[in-house]
């Protein structure tokens, strides 16, 4: 994909963070400067299923580039 692809299918999977995330400003038109770069996901995982922390980092450098948990309370069905 290129970078403008990339930056497309990424803005796909922005529209519900103000609201999940409780934070009114994190919005595609408050946040204007978009930054495309080569980067690693690392992830890591217990064995519950559905439980994973994660840091993001340029593949280049190493510099951070963001972290989070992604996780489910009740994984019925999914």
């Amino acid at each position: 994909m290129t970078q403008d692809e990339l930056i497309a299918e990424a803005r796909k999977h922005t529209p519900d963070i103000p609201r999940l995330s409780g934070e009114p400003w994190a919005t595609l038109e408050m946040l204007p400067k978009v930054t495309a770069a080569d980067a690693v996901v690392v992830s890591f995982e217990g064995d519950e299923p559905h439980r994973k922390m994660f840091v993001v980092l340029e593949r280049a450098t190493g510099k951070f580039v963001a972290s989070g948990l992604n996780f489910r309370k009740n994984c019925q069905g999914h």
